[in-house]
This record gives C-alpha cells, sequence and structure tokens, in this order.
C-alpha cells in the first residue's frame, strides 16, 4: 500500500480564489497533491514536511501560471 504524503506550507500569505480575493497569514496543508487544509495556524502532524514559506506568497488553486508550450 502507498503511504500518503503529507505537507504543510507555513506562515505565508494565502491568496484564495474565492470571489473576494481574500488574503491572510497562514498556512495550507495538502496530501498527496490535493488541498486538505488552509487556515490562519495549523498544527503540523508527526513526520509531516514542513514547508517555511517564510511571507511570500501562497496562491493554492493558481497552478502552472505562467506556460511556455
Amino acid at each position: 500500500m502507498k503511504k500518503s504524503v503529507s505537507t504543510l506550507i507555513r506562515n505565508g500569505w494565502i491568496v484564495t480564489m474565492n470571489a473576494r480575493r481574500d488574503v491572510f497569514k497562514g498556512d495550507l496543508r495538502f496530501v498527496d497533491g490535493a488541498i486538505v487544509d488552509v487556515d490562519e495556524r495549523i498544527i503540523p502532524k508527526p513526520g509531516e514536511q514542513i514547508i517555511e514559506a517564510s511571507e511570500g506568497f501562497v496562491i493554492p488553486g493558481l497552478v502552472q501560471a505562467h506556460t511556455h508550450l
């Protein structure tokens, strides 16, 4: 059985893809490539990969914003 991979991106400016394009300081967790949680503070799970965003922008839903074909 394949083990799930959980990653937590911490301390970034989350730019949402909702109609208001809300922006807030927070964390984002994804498991096996799918976003599962977005909040102001998410507690890391044991063994989870952590990426420190260091106040950079995190834009979930805006994938492949720049592509050359």
